[in-house]
């Protein structure tokens, strides 16, 4: 009866385990794939910089130079 308890008691604790990590990570991924402006104005200097990185980037409408939040440490090293 004890291992019967035991093996319940784990399940449900994996099932409830799942279900707040599962959430947590889709919105992670959700955060990392948006873009934010990282310049006002973009220069050819920096997205020539960028390219050479393999950075993606966007210029929108406006002119802004648009970064991916998951780049954020690899644009720091290569454009400050």
């Amino acid at each position: 009866m004890t291992k019967r308890w035991i093996w319940i008691f784990v399940s449900i604790l994996a099932v409830v385990v799942v279900a707040v990590i599962i959430p947590f990570y889709i919105d992670y991924n959700k955060t990392q794939n948006e873009y934010y402006v990282f310049m006002e104005n973009s220069s050819e200097q920096v997205t020539q910089t960028l390219e050479k990185n393999d950075i993606p980037y966007i210029v929108d409408e406006h002119g802004r130079l648009m970064i991916k939040r998951k780049y954020d440490e690899k644009v720091v090293a290569c454009c400050t």
